[in-house]
Parts: structure tokens; C-alpha cells; sequence
């Protein structure tokens, strides 16, 4: 008998005893159902804005980062999920353990009890420790009920999260071609005198890469400029990224081929919208030899923002943008809730993620596009 009470007190301080709150990460979850909720209502309040191009271009935006917030959240979740789990699973053995002991002692008659080895004071002792060891016994299985009760509630917030993130990726779609038929229905903007054409076509002829372009068009500019230098200089370190993403290469940090690029990688979901940090002229958007689409904003003289990654441009060389105007879509293919919620896998090379390369020069030099924008401090997961 003593023997068995040991055992049961050693099952009994295996459990713990106070509960943890672990409802953080499941309203997380409600609050990012929440913002998608708020986000496709303002694409349909979008549509009938004065500045519709502009105003679905936000929308969309919000939308994404709305679908960043669930995402993150559903890391959360999946992460307590799974320390659930594992809880559970270790507590199985024990409490089979545990019911095994009370079965013995249940089956012990009350003479048996009484007559306890060591005397009658021991006997009395062993009743007051099983007395007293009753509440913790409860108190153990209420808060396995509990935890199986989360994780039953968990599963439950996945599942509407995963319809959440399909419906909210089915309207994304719709409304990227929505802004598609506001862009191209909007009144063309005027491009750049004749002059000018011919000679960013000369320009483009001398250069064979990105660094000689870039040299080459600080090296003529343009009698307008969208920016003075002070004006520009003034936003530096609040200008928002031009896609909702995370940042997954640093400034003159080495690509996969081990080259030093100078230039920030920011990694988004396929097809995420790219809007102009700020006001800028378009110098240059098309394909550019083996770099793909890429477009050149001059905010201000001797300052161009080099962007490249897309799959899809909404601007032409000449246009003249205004801070939030939607320029292009990353490439890809529209993903379902799964692909969006997945990871790129370095083991099997498999990415559902796809990359915007920034760069900022001044006076035809590369710095470091972290300085000027706002909230890209860390390394992005």
C-alpha cells in the first residue's frame, strides 16, 4: 500500500497545476477573420470611389495584409496545436498509469487499509494522504478536459480560418481584374516627348546591364521632376514597402549564385500587388534583357528606385505616378488556401512565394533600400 501511494503522488506531481492562458493565438485568429471581413467590404466600397484605380489598388492591399495577419495567426495556432498534441500524448500513459493505481486501491477492502503495515498511525496517515491527493486527481483531469476542449476548439477556428482564406483569395482574384479594366480604361497618361523617347531608347542600347541603365538616365534628366531632392530626402525611412511582404535578402547580401546584389529581396505571396512608394516618373518599364519585367521610378533628380520581379506591369516610360498608384503584379499563380499557407521548402525546392528586387540609387550609387523604408528592421521569416 505504501508502495502504491508513492506512485500515485509521482503521477499526480507530473501533471501540472495551474493552467496556462492559451487563448492568445485563437483570438488572433477572430481578429484576422475580422480585418479580411473589413477588407472585402472596402473593395466593394472601393468600386464607386472618385479615384476608383487608386482606391481598389488599396483595397487589395488591405485585403493582402489581411491574409499576411491570418497567415501568421495560423502559424500560432498550428504551433499550439501541435504542443497540444504532444501534451496530450505524453499524459496518456501516466493517466493509464494513474487508473490502474486507484483501481487497486479500490479493489483494497477496509481491513485491508486498517491494517497497514507500519501501525495505525501510518494507516491513518496513508487514508489522509488519498484524502487529500483526491482534489489534484480531479484537478489533473479537469485540465486534460480542458486542453482536449482547446484543441477540439482549435481545429473548429482552422477550419473557418481555411474558408476565410479561400473566399478572401477567390475575391482577391476578381478584383485584380477589376483593377486591370479601371487601369486600362482610365485616360492614357502622357508620355514622354519624342525627344525623350529616343533617347531612353539609345540609352537602353548602350547598356547591358541594370547599373549601367540606372547610370545612364541620372545622367539625363528630365526637365520635370516629380520631387525636388529636399522633398524626397524628407521621406526617408517612411516610405511603405511597394508589396506586403517580408524582407528574405539584405542589402549587398549574396543570391543563391553567391553574387553580391545591391538591392533588397521582399518575398509575397504569387500575384501580390506593387504600388509606387511615392510620387515618381516612370523612366523605364518593360523587359529588360535576362532581368524580366522591371520598371525605374525617378521620385526625384539623381534618385531612382529600381524595382524588378513582376509578372505583370501597369505602367508605361513617362507616366507620372502618385504615391499608392498600383504599378504591377508579382508572377505567379493564384494559390488555394493550402499553397498560401505553405512555406517555401528548401528540402524539396518547392515555393509557393514570389520575390520583388528593390534598389535605390543616388547620383547613380546603390544605398541601402532599408533606410528608406518604414518597418524593415528584421529579417523576415
Amino acid at each position: 500500500m505504501k508502495r502504491l501511494l508513492g506512485a500515485l503522488l509521482g503521477l499526480l506531481l507530473a501533471f501540472p497545476v495551474t493552467a496556462q492562458n492559451q487563448h492568445a493565438n485563437g483570438e488572433s485568429l477572430r481578429l484576422a477573420s475580422a480585418q479580411i471581413d473589413a477588407a472585402i467590404e472596402g473593395l466593394t466600397a472601393a468600386r464607386s470611389a472618385q479615384n476608383q484605380t487608386r482606391a481598389i489598388a488599396g483595397a487589395i492591399q488591405a485585403l493582402e495584409s489581411a491574409l499576411a495577419a491570418m497567415r501568421n495567426a495560423m502559424r500560432g495556432t498550428g504551433i499550439q496545436q501541435v504542443a497540444l498534441e504532444n501534451r496530450l500524448a505524453e499524459k496518456t500513459a501516466q493517466v493509464e498509469e494513474l487508473l490502474v493505481l486507484l483501481q487497486h486501491l479500490g479493489a483494497a477492502s477496509p481491513g485491508a487499509m486498517a491494517l497497514h503495515p507500519d501501525g495505525p498511525v501510518s494507516a491513518a496517515r496513508a487514508a489522509m494522504i488519498l484524502t487529500s491527493v483526491m482534489p489534484q486527481i480531479n484537478d489533473s483531469a479537469a485540465q486534460v478536459r480542458a486542453q482536449v476542449e482547446e484543441l477540439n476548439q482549435l481545429e473548429t477556428l482552422h477550419a473557418q480560418a481555411l474558408d476565410n482564406i479561400e473566399t478572401a483569395l477567390a475575391v482577391l482574384q476578381r478584383n485584380r481584374a477589376v483593377l486591370h479594366d479601371a487601369i486600362k480604361g482610365r485616360a492614357e497618361m502622357p508620355d514622354l516627348p519624342a525627344s525623350d523617347l529616343a533617347q531612353l531608347d539609345r540609352l537602353l542600347q548602350a547598356s547591358d546591364d541594370l547599373a549601367t541603365l540606372a547610370a545612364l538616365i541620372v545622367q539625363t534628366p528630365l526637365e520635370n521632376a516629380a520631387l525636388a531632392p529636399v522633398e524626397f530626402q524628407s521621406l526617408r525611412g517612411a516610405l511603405p514597402l511597394p508589396v506586403i511582404g517580408t524582407i528574405r535578402r539584405r542589402f549587398n547580401e549574396q543570391d543563391a549564385a553567391g553574387q553580391e546584389q545591391p538591392g533588397i529581396v521582399v518575398a509575397a505571396p504569387p500575384l501580390s500587388l506593387v504600388t509606387a512608394p511615392q510620387s515618381g516618373i516612370v523612366r523605364f518599364a518593360g523587359e529588360f534583357l535576362d532581368y524580366g519585367l522591371v520598371i525605374i521610378i525617378e521620385p526625384a533628380p539623381e534618385y531612382l528606385e529600381i524595382l524588378a520581379g513582376f509578372g505583370q506591369i501597369y505602367v508605361n516610360k513617362g507616366d507620372e505616378l502618385a504615391s499608392g498608384d498600383p504599378i504591377g503584379l508579382l508572377g505567379g499563380e493564384v494559390p488555394d488556401s493550402a499553397e498560401f499557407l505553405t512555406e517555401m521548402s528548401s528540402a524539396s525546392g518547392v515555393t509557393n512565394i514570389e520575390t520583388l528586387y528593390i534598389e535605390v540609387r543616388e547620383q547613380g550609387v546603390p544605398v541601402d533600400p532599408s533606410g528608406w523604408f518604414a518597418g524593415v528592421t528584421e529579417q523576415g521569416n
